[in-house]
């Protein structure tokens, strides 16, 4: 029925009240009559109706066809009373428990925080002159006033509320306390209820909750772990219990209970376990379980409701098939596995070809399988290339924990063919015999399948050949290796093809480089030459270089003389003296589509296929480049300009010349925009073409190519643009300048080599590459070059090599490199950015490379990948490198000082020797300073550690071995497999010191400069600028000791056969709530503490591991080694040496297997180690 309702006004506050009511009952109240008494109560005399429900049904006729019948419930009157009422008018102020807020929550002894109280009028007239007071402990027992009486706003009008506040320090000691708040503490103000003048807060008290639950299951039991973590200011007291329940965690199974018999620490964490062996109690339980700490409600807390935490229970049979389950053939067999709890019940198996759907080639019933056990089924099958699609419960009539790993293909096909085609000179090499060796990588795998044969003639082509057997569907990346049997010549090609291929065809490419005797020249040019004839002979030789050249043919060798007074040596890149050396400069048309001004000058502008070639005598009767230095220098003529300009569509060589001194200022040569429409590219050697399609190269070998210093924008002293094929060979680059690309700069250009090559004192002084600089290279491959000395000022100290695909970096030596000189930087030897389908580094030498020493903006100064920085790589091989010595930063934030992997997909990084890197040597830098030796960053998936040695790095803020941190957006996940992670710190003593170029010799950019700008920075700055996402994931905890490794939040690590030893905690996950950890099978040797909590390990093991001589750097295994024998088939069948797993009865953990021969060696600028 209807209620009265009514509001009221008060004349003296000139304000209504709230809306009330003065009844509230089923009854219908009618006939209202309301007046107000003498005393200003409100008086009613009413009637009060009862009233009955009547139902009636009736037809309604719509249609002749089609009538409805309607149910109505129809109120009725049954009774009416008289009533009579009086309501008082008065005031009422009130506050409730839930009133009472705090600024911190749950503050600890000596904070200082605000409490806060709101009150509320809920009477019908306004309230003058009204106070509260608040009190540490109940008022009415002693409780201590906080602070003086507080008024609210007075008039106190009917309806509304007002909030006052206090701030409280927190006494010291370990103690709860109760907060009360009193409104109108002395009575002054008359209300109409009393008893809701006062409240209470409980606070410094603990809060438990359940950080994280996980399940594992052996054989005939399953086991719950769940960590229970106090995030309150105060001990929680034991004994308390946490309960574990199936389903829901207030009715659910109760599965078992643990209890925490002593008291949990304020910001302590513990981690308890139940075991169930009767698994018949899960039968019923479902696919979830609950952990609920203090299950019983014996601990006061701050938060109640934050005391559960649920994971997968995985308490039901788990069908698992993988494609090595599947052995093929003419008869195949299938062996399938229960991985789950529980029997597995009626199931059956099918097999069918080509697809999910295909023809069914078997289909039969397995029965029942137990919990652990593993069934094979065989068949035969008659038929050509095939690819079997076979299916566990293909109907899921099988309830199952995990119904995704019922599914494994395998290809059968017959044997491929692998066919290499050796190209190269014939001098030399065309009757050589070789050895082949082929790594196969199926889809999936991370380890190679390798073959060696000796190569047959294939029928009619006459290449090497050899076979493989395709059994796996997906991409497969094979490698070929061709080595002479002399062992001069060495090359390897990769490529990547989806299976199956019949016949396999790889190009490679042998070049002999052992000395020949010199060329008979076409032309001739020498020092006071002839200014007219076409130079033909000795004694018509030329004395200009480009006349020469306007006189040769295509295809023809200028020969040109050089000197025994030149006294440039490496030594002296200065000491040139005689003026005569300078060559004269020529002011020629630009070529059409030239990004630059209408003429440009330079010694010698190249429009033909020709060669040029020093080191001649004068007399050309002898050849001898290091005594008859040719040297090309511009400026005879008293203006400044390149040395050489390289015209498009021709393929010149450059041979034995030394090329200085070269400034392309002005001359352009790079699209830019705005005015002028161009920059300055090339000081040295300038190689353009108008288009990408440009078949023809270009060929630098056997020269000096030094101190091109003027201000250009790419290529100090070589800049070659869209010319694939180049050769760069065997040069020395040295002391030249540019603001990207110091010593060398290549863009646009497809299969080039920079081969033997020693790149030095080269400065990048504006951005990337002080050494050498790729952009848009595909297929480009850098190979034993030593690149040591150069300076950038943003990144790739070294080498940086961006937006390219099938990028190569076998066998260089990178040292003593800095990556950025006056602002943040990555990638103090190596930068690489972008490079897609197929990067290899591997086999190279890094070492003492710093990323930034920049010091000009306290805390923002970062510096990321000391030796070798990797970001938005997409497949890549880290192998077989040495990384040492190298820093992040060398006075502030620094971390990754030898590898970092940021934003990149499907990274392996195997068998590397990481040692004494340095993520900064500045212990107060701050909380972002970890991963001294390797550095794993948000957004890397598929990253596989595999077979390396990490040991002796350091890094002030913890994981001086290894970090690994994602962020919400950008998660982790990684892989470790047999790695050897020892004796890293937080110590960064050892940290080595670097000599910075010559004081005033590059200018500082301005403040603006201090982060350099690009997406190849994105992690850079998200370090150096905020403290969001990254720096609130480390905490107090993660900064104690040192850690092996160290997993900050949103990132996974799965861990098998490792081996950590010598620091005070093996391995930290600082987030457990968003990160996962499972270590399989790890050797745990002299940690203080093995691992954290929130850690899932199994099958540990313990012992020593009797390094070799670690002292020295010599951490192989020796005679006794509590690692031999105890780890498990983790699918990696060769160790850190490439000695063949296993070596005995088992797998040995860590990166080396015991083979009983022991031998190492260490070299005196870097450390290294040989295969035994």
């Amino acid at each position: 029925g209807a209620d009265v309702a009514y509001t009221v006004y008060d004349a003296a506050s000139a304000s209504w009240g709230a809306d009330n009511t003065l009844t509230s009952d089923g009854l219908l109240e009618e006939s209202l009559s309301p007046v107000f008494d003498g005393q200003g109560n409100l008086c009613m005399a009413y009637n009060k109706v009862t009233m009955d429900w009547i139902t009636t049904t009736r037809v309604v006729e719509i249609s002749p066809t089609l009538t409805v019948t309607v149910t109505e419930y129809m109120p009725e009157p049954v009774q009416s009373d008289l009533f009579q009422m009086v309501h008082i008018l008065g005031r009422d102020l009130g506050i409730g428990d839930d009133d009472i807020v705090l600024s911190d929550p749950n503050p600890a002894p000596g904070d200082h925080v605000i409490i806060s109280a709101t009150v509320h009028n809920l009477g019908d007239l306004a309230a003058t002159g009204a106070e509260v007071t608040f009190y540490d402990g109940d008022p009415g027992a002693g409780g201590t006033p906080i602070g003086a009486s507080q008024s609210l706003i007075s008039p106190f009008r009917a309806a509304t509320v007002d909030t006052v506040s206090v701030v409280w320090e927190v006494p010291a000691g370990a103690n709860s306390h109760s907060l009360y708040v009193v409104v109108d503490p002395v009575d002054a103000i008359t209300e109409t209820n009393e008893a809701n003048n006062q409240a209470m807060l409980s606070v410094v008290l603990p809060d438990l909750t359940v950080a994280w639950a996980h399940s594992l299951h052996t054989t005939g039991a399953l086991t719950l772990t769940a960590a229970i973590s106090n995030g309150g200011t105060l001990a929680a007291t034991g004994p308390f219990n946490v309960a574990f329940r199936a389903r829901d965690p207030s009715s659910g199974t109760l599965l078992g209970t643990a209890v925490v018999g002593s008291d949990l620490a304020a910001g302590g964490r513990i981690s308890v376990s139940v075991t169930i062996s009767d698994l018949a109690l899960l039968a019923d339980a479902g696919n979830r379980f609950w952990a609920i700490a203090d299950a019983g409600e014996v601990v006061i807390e701050t938060n109640e409701a934050n005391n559960t935490h649920y994971a997968n229970l995985n308490a039901l049979p788990d069908l698992t098939l993988t494609p090595a389950d599947i052995q093929l053939g003419n008869s195949i067999t299938v062996t399938i596995h229960n991985a789950g709890v529980l029997t597995a019940t009626d199931a059956i198996l099918s097999v069918r070809q080509d697809s999910s759907s295909g023809g069914l080639v078997y289909s039969g019933a397995l029965g029942d399988l137990g919990p652990g056990i593993s069934k094979t089924v065989d068949f035969n099958y008659a038929g050509d290339c095939n690819t079997f699609w076979v299916k566990a419960d293909p109907d899921d009539t099988v309830a199952e924990s995990d119904e995704s790993n019922n599914l494994a293909v395998r290809v059968n096909c017959p044997q491929s063919l692998i066919s290499v085609d050796i190209d190269g000179p014939t001098s030399g090499v065309t009757n050589t015999p070789y050895n082949f060796t082929a790594a196969i990588v199926p889809a999936g795998a991370t380890e190679p399948i390798e073959y060696t044969w000796t190569p047959t003639p294939d029928s009619g082509a006459g290449q090497p050949v050899a076979t493989y057997s395709w059994d796996s569907l997906g991409m497969h990346t094979i490698t070929v290796t061709v080595e002479n049997c002399g062992g001069s010549n060495v090359t390897m090609q990769t490529i990547t093809i989806s299976a199956p291929q019949y016949r396999i065809y790889l190009p490679v490419v042998l070049r002999n480089y052992e000395y020949v005797p010199p060329p008979v020249p076409d032309r001739y040019v020498k020092r006071y030459g002839s200014a007219e004839g076409d130079c033909s002979t000795p004694a018509t030789a030329c004395g200009s270089i480009q006349y020469a050249v306007d006189q040769a043919n295509p295809g023809d060798l200028i020969g040109i003389a050089g000197y025994e007074d030149s006294i440039y040596t490496p030594d002296n890149p200065y000491g040139l003296t005689t003026p005569t050396y300078y060559w004269a400069t020529e002011s020629r048309s630009s070529p059409t589509g030239y990004d630059g001004p209408d003429n440009i000058s330079q010694v010698v502008y190249i429009d033909k296929s020709i060669t040029l070639y020093g080191g001649y005598n004068s007399d050309f009767d002898s050849w001898n480049p290091g005594v008859y230095k040719t040297v090309l220098r511009p400026g005879i003529n008293g203006f400044e300009a390149r040395v050489v300009f390289i015209a498009p569509h021709i393929a010149p060589t450059l041979e034995w010349l030394y090329i200085i001194e070269g400034d392309a200022s002005g001359q352009g040569g790079s699209y830019a925009w705005g005015e002028p429409g161009y920059e300055d590219a090339g000081n040295g050697i300038f190689a353009w073409a108008d288009n990408m399609d440009d078949p023809t190269s270009v060929t630098v070998r056997n020269c000096v190519i030094a101190n091109n210093t003027g201000n250009v924008s790419s290529g100090g002293g070589v800049y070659v643009n869209n010319r694939n094929n180049t050769i760069i060979a065997n040069n020395t680059v040295r002391g030249n300048r540019a603001y990207r690309g110091g010593g060398i700069a290549i863009l646009d250009s497809d299969n080039v080599l920079v081969s033997d090559n020693e790149v030095l004192e080269n400065i990048a002084y504006g951005q990337q590459a002080g050494g050498i600089y790729l952009f848009n290279t595909d297929g480009a491959r850098l190979t034993g070059n030593h690149i040591y000395g150069n300076t950038a000022n943003s990144s790739g100290g070294g080498i940086e090599a961006r937006a390219s695909r099938h990028f190569y970096l076998i066998g260089n030596t990178v040292h003593d490199n800095i990556g950025s000189l006056h602002q943040s930087g990555v990638g103090g030897g190596v930068d690489l950015f972008g490079i897609s389908d197929g990067c290899t580094v591997q086999d190279n030498v890094i070492y003492n490379n710093i990323a930034t020493v920049y010091t000009g903006q306290g805390d923002t100064d970062t510096g990321i990948g000391g030796g070798l920085y990797i970001t938005s790589v997409d497949g890549g091989v880290v192998v077989g490198n040495s990384i040492t010595g190298n820093v992040g930063s060398q006075y502030f934030r620094g971390t990754g000082g030898g590898l970092s992997i940021y934003a990149s997909q499907d990274i392996l990084v195997e068998r590397n020797l990481i040692r004494g890197n340095v993520a900064t040597p500045n212990g107060e830098s701050g909380p972002l300073s970890t991963g001294g030796g390797v550095r794993i960053s948000a957004g890397s998936t598929g990253v596989v550690l595999s077979n390396n040695i990490i040991v002796g790095n350091q890094a002030p803020a913890g994981g001086g071995g290894v970090v690994v941190t994602g962020i919400s957006s950008a998660l982790v996940e990684s892989i470790f497999l047999h790695n050897t992670i020892a004796d890293n710190e937080t110590s960064s003593s050892g940290a080595q010191q670097v000599t910075l170029p010559e004081a005033g010799y590059e200018p500082l950019p301005g403040a603006a400069s201090a982060l350099p700008d690009g997406p190849q920075f994105d992690e850079l700055r998200m370090l150096a600028e905020s403290a969001v996402p990254f720096q609130h994931h480390f905490d107090a905890a993660a900064l104690v000791g040192t850690q092996g490794i160290l997993v900050d939040a949103y990132s996974t690590l799965n861990g098998v056969n490792n081996l950590l030893s010598g620091h005070t905690l093996g391995i930290s996950v600082t987030y457990p709530t968003s990160s996962t950890v499972t270590m399989d099978y790890t050797l745990w040797h002299d940690n203080a503490t093995d691992y954290s909590s929130g850690i899932t390990h199994t099958h540990d093991r313990s012992g020593d591991p009797a390094f070799v001589n670690p002292a020295a750097g010599d951490y192989h295994i020796g005679p006794g080694s509590a690692a031999i024998d105890q780890g498990v088939n983790a699918g990696v069948t060769t160790d850190w040496d490439g000695d063949t797993r296993p070596q005995g009865g088992g797998y040995d953990i860590g990166a080396d297997e015991y083979t009983g021969v022991l031998t190492s060696s260490m070299n005196q600028n870097f450390y290294s180690w040989r295969a035994r």
